[in-house]
C-alpha cells in the first residue's frame, strides 16, 4: 500500500496504515477504491513520491456536492446510530443532518408505487 498525506493546506503530514485501521479491517481493502474517489473530484493527488495529499481546501468543498459523486448512499437513521467510536466526534456534527434527511425523504416517499403511475 502507498503512504498516504493528509493537510489543510498548505501544511501536509503523512497517515500510516496504523491510522488507516480506523476504516475497519473490512474497509482497509476498499482503500484504493477510496483514494480514486477522491482523485476523480480532485481532492488528492498522487506524489512523485507515491503519497497523497490534499490538493483543496475542504473548506471550499460542500458535503452535497461531495456526496452527489459517491457511488453510496447516504447513512440512514440506524446507520447513524451504529458509528465506530473513532467517528463519534465527526458523526455528532453531521450525524443530526443525516436523520433529518432520513426522516423527511420517508415522509415524502412512503406513498404507494402505483400513485406513481396512476393516470390523472
Amino acid at each position: 500500500m502507498t503512504g498516504v498525506q493528509t493537510c489543510a493546506l498548505p501544511i501536509c503530514f503523512p497517515v500510516t496504515i496504523r491510522e488507516l485501521d480506523v476504516l475497519g479491517r473490512e474497509e482497509i481493502g476498499h482503500w484504493p477504491s477510496y483514494v480514486l474517489l477522491l482523485e476523480q473530484q480532485n481532492l488528492v493527488k498522487r506524489t512523485d513520491n507515491n503519497e497523497y495529499v490534499l490538493v483543496r481546501n475542504l473548506s471550499q468543498v460542500d458535503f452535497w456536492s461531495f456526496y452527489k459523486q459517491l457511488p453510496y448512499p447516504l447513512p440512514r437513521r440506524a446507520d447513524v446510530k451504529n458509528i465506530h467510536p473513532d467517528d463519534h466526534e465527526w458523526m455528532q456534527r453531521i450525524g443530526p443532518m443525516f436523520e433529518e434527511a432520513d426522516d423527511y425523504l420517508s415522509a415524502k416517499l412512503a406513498l404507494p408505487l402505483a400513485c406513481i403511475f396512476e393516470q390523472r
